[in-house]
């Protein structure tokens, strides 16, 4: 039998065998991670993973614990814990962030205690979409409406995440 018979042959059979494997037989992964970000400074933010991915999607657990972490020297430093919680699916990405973190800025007027209550970015269609409570100073806003700092502050330390 020609070489390209014989491959077209062991091709046909192997997508024969996935069009009758159930999907059951094809197993989710389960991940954990540990991962340590250290400044110049000396701070730290440790992010510590969960995870389980399926065929239908994904569920990822990730704590980040700041202590004196300064991800920009010249800018704030954030102690506290935050706890983000994603699910994914085919069609969107939701992610939760609630925690509690400590700033201390450069200038006294952006440093405080920012609390996040259920602070939620969903993505699916349109674009991303923001929810949830944000308290900084005992002062309560609408994550979705967040003054200037606040958004900027909240967009870095969001980022912080795609470490883990």
């Amino acid at each position: 039998m020609p070489v390209h018979s014989r491959l077209f042959f062991c091709t046909l059979i192997l997508a024969a065998m996935a069009a009758l494997t159930p999907p059951a037989v094809h197993a989710g992964l389960s991940v954990e991670a540990d991962v340590v970000v250290s400044d110049e400074a000396g701070g730290t933010l440790r992010l510590i993973t969960s995870a389980s991915h399926e065929p239908a999607g994904s569920n990822v657990i990730t704590t980040g614990d700041f202590i004196g972490f300064r991800p920009n020297p010249e800018g704030l430093t954030i102690d506290g814990e935050v706890v983000r919680t994603r699910i994914r699916s085919a069609e969107s990405i939701q992610s939760t962030f609630d925690g509690s973190l400590t700033i201390t800025g450069p200038e006294g007027d952006e440093s405080g205690t920012l609390l996040l209550q259920g602070v939620t970015i969903f993505r699916g269609g349109e674009g991303p979409q923001l929810s949830g409570v944000v308290v900084f100073n005992d002062e309560t806003f609408d994550a979705a409406e967040l003054p200037g700092f606040l958004a900027a502050t909240l967009r870095r330390v969001f980022r912080l995440f795609h470490f883990a």
